[in-house]
């Protein structure tokens, strides 16, 4: 197979295909491969674009999203579920390309933490209060085989 600016040239027509609106799954599929690897071949894609191309190809995608949003947010408004769905899917699409999904929480300065521990009462105490309360009948005793 060819190479595409040092990118297997099926590598390529998958990110650009991707980058078009198809699905993984629907790739993965048409490829006769997992999703994972079509993630895997996208993700190499756009790690090696230079950075200008590949400022080019995040504005595409997200004038796509754009325009999908547009399509779906009129009907997940009016409460449909399945253009709801959509719409969160684009939305979150969007983010990805523009590097605010991050899911990392990062924390600055000190954080206290108070714990204030009290002992309950010991399994004796508890076993002997049940007794009493009735909650509790004991129908064997337990001997210790050492004869102390």
């Amino acid at each position: 197979m060819g190479k595409v600016n040092h990118q297997d040239a099926r590598e390529v027509t998958v990110y650009r295909a991707w980058v078009d609106g198809a699905r993984q799954s629907e790739l993965a599929e048409q490829y006769q491969v997992s999703q994972q690897a079509i993630s895997q071949m996208i993700e190499k894609v756009a790690d090696s674009l230079p950075p200008v191309e590949k400022a080019t190809e995040v504005r595409r995608a997200v004038d796509l999203c754009d325009d999908m949003l547009a399509t779906y947010a009129p009907g997940a408004r009016a409460k449909n579920t399945a253009h709801s769905r959509e719409a969160r899917g684009w939305v979150q699409l969007k983010g990805k390309f523009l590097g605010i999904d991050r899911r990392e929480v990062q924390v600055q300065g000190q954080v206290e933490h108070h714990v204030t521990w009290e002992p309950g009462p010991t399994v004796e105490e508890l076993l002997e209060r049940w007794r009493a309360e009735g909650k509790l009948r004991v129908r064997g005793e337990l001997t210790r085989l050492d004869g102390a």
